[in-house]
């Protein structure tokens, strides 16, 4: 059932006004529900249905939406569950658990809804989702085993044969070193988000790692592009340019940039009180 108005004029006054009375909240559920926005007929069917204060001395939290669900009038210092609700995106939930939110002793809202206990209920296209999942990530396991295998007989070749050394070569097995370890990084990365020992300290330890070995990737293509660029067009300068040059270039400044990346991330990272998760700001080239 939706509120009915004659006009957009009205609608849009009403609305204004609870705006000012109300406070809105945007959450999140970091495991299964996302960020959405609800119509605004169910915002104002939400306030409408607020109940006034007991006459008593107590504190009390009015009554909220917070994008997903209404909360009603709680007592100060308890905590209010709701059923989770029985469609959401399209996504049908177990509407058994429950969703929670704390009212605290100065009557606020805690401005996180703990909706971790709420799951989708697993229907078919679901499972065969699951299974194109487990699909895709067998057909990466086998290229990166199958890269890295490759990997590591050219790299032998390039250290076992004492003819092929020299400075141009060093580059190439470099590079060749950073793919050898990009593959391990993403094999492990992989493996410990797939696996059922999921440690989250773990997790962001490999990412940083992994972005490490990626940004070394790159950086030594960029060594062997400029070490060219000199040979051809600067030949009788090139020998200037000592090898610990290019060594920074390949390993210290991919370090330097994930080094500054990971502390920002950390900082920018916001605690979640009630379902003791974490969610990061809007920082587009943090993500």
């Amino acid at each position: 059932m939706h509120l009915k108005y004659d006009d957009e004029d009205e609608l849009l006054a009403d609305f204004m006004t609870y705006r000012d009375d109300y406070n809105y909240t945007f959450t999140y559920d970091d495991i299964h529900l996302q960020l959405i926005n609800r119509t605004l007929s169910d915002q104002l069917m939400c306030q409408s249905q607020s109940q006034a204060y007991p006459n008593d001395d107590r504190t009390y939290c009015n009554t909220t939406f917070d994008s997903i669900s209404c909360w009603p009038i709680a007592l100060a210092g308890t905590t209010t569950t709701l059923a989770c609700p029985r469609e959401l995106n399209g996504v049908k939930y177990d509407t058994s658990k429950f969703a929670s939110r704390h009212c605290y002793a100065n009557g606020t809202w805690d401005i996180y809804s703990n909706y971790s206990q709420c799951r989708p209920l697993i229907d078919f296209h679901l499972e065969e989702t699951f299974h194109d999942t487990d699909a895709t990530s067998f057909i990466y396991f086998v290229g990166y085993s199958l890269s890295l295998v490759a990997v590591i007989i050219a790299l032998f070749i390039f250290l076992y044969f004492k003819d092929l050394r020299c400075l141009r070569n060093t580059f190439h097995a470099n590079l060749l070193t950073t793919y050898l370890l990009l593959d391990l990084a993403w094999i492990i990365t992989a493996s410990l988000r797939i696996g059922p020992d999921q440690r989250h300290m773990s997790q962001c330890a490999m990412m940083v790692i992994l972005y490490y070995f990626q940004g070394t990737n790159f950086f030594w293509m960029f060594v062997e592009g400029f070490y060219l660029y000199m040979l051809v067009v600067r030949t009788f300068t090139v020998d200037k340019i000592k090898f610990k040059v290019y060594i920074f270039f390949g390993w210290g400044l991919p370090l330097i940039a994930v080094s500054v990346w990971a502390v920002v991330k950390v900082k920018l990272t916001v605690p979640n009180a009630s379902s003791g998760s974490s969610q990061s700001q809007q920082v587009v080239w943090t993500n």
